[in-house]
């Protein structure tokens, strides 16, 4: 075992940083087509749930399953509302049909690839899912001078 014996030790540690991670969607027109960066996204990569078991002297927790994942992703989108459309469309036409009909999911799960970079942008780690969008898709507008920002619910349904 390797203990830190001094501050200097400490500050050689090249730390963790939760920024600079890249998207890309199978389907995306241009200009998101390829890797655009991801303003926040959140990907829960393990979950365990437990199971109590009450015995006359005792309580015991044992691992009993595990539970659905989803990405958390926001995003902001070109002033023609590019990702926005691609999202409406992916869940009003392919998914719902336009009311008429639900899909099938091999129909609709679309690639999903995240890849973190390191502080110069080279590629760090890559993770590729299988998705659809769940929830809402809600379109927000005001009188500022702000970029569009939307957040999407993605479930996950396969890994690469």
């Amino acid at each position: 075992m390797v203990f830190l014996r001094n501050i200097e030790q400490i500050r050689g540690i090249q730390w963790g940083q939760k920024h600079l991670w890249d998207v890309r969607i199978q389907g995306v027109p241009t200009p998101f087509d390829t890797w655009f960066p991801a303003v926040d996204i959140s990907i829960p990569t393990a979950t365990i749930e437990s199971h109590m078991v009450d015995t006359p002297m005792s309580r015991a927790r044992f691992a009993k399953s595990t539970s659905d994942h989803e990405i958390s992703l926001s995003f902001y989108d070109d002033d023609k509302g590019t990702l926005y459309d691609f999202f409406d469309n992916w869940i009003n036409v392919e998914i719902l049909n336009n009311g008429d009909y639900i899909s099938l999911l091999s129909e609709y799960a679309k690639q999903v690839d995240v890849q973190k970079l390191s502080i110069d942008r080279k590629p760090i780690k890559r993770m590729s899912y299988f998705v659809y969008p769940e929830g809402t898709l809600t379109f927000m507008g005001d009188s500022s001078s702000e970029g569009n920002l939307y957040s999407v619910t993605l479930v996950i349904v396969g890994r690469l």
